[in-house]
């Protein structure tokens, strides 16, 4: 259930245009995946977020998805 509410505010969140509130939801959304065993796709959403973040150019954000993907061994 946590997945699909985090894909349908994936999709409201683009509408507004909210970047941070993305790369929040993609965080969501790598853990989500990282719980049910799906590796590579919960990697794939954690550097989604750090690249969101980036290019939106918050750092703090940046910083935490770097400590996210070295907690989870995605890098």
């Amino acid at each position: 259930a946590a997945e699909n509410y985090f894909l349908k505010a994936a999709d409201i969140l683009t509408q507004i245009d909210d970047k941070i509130g993305i790369g929040n939801t993609y965080i969501g959304l790598g853990f989500t995946k990282l719980r049910k065993g799906e590796r590579a796709i919960g990697c794939s959403y954690l550097q989604r977020a750090r690249k969101t973040f980036e290019d939106t150019n918050y750092p703090r954000g940046v910083g935490e998805v770097d400590n996210h993907l070295q907690r989870t061994g995605c890098r």
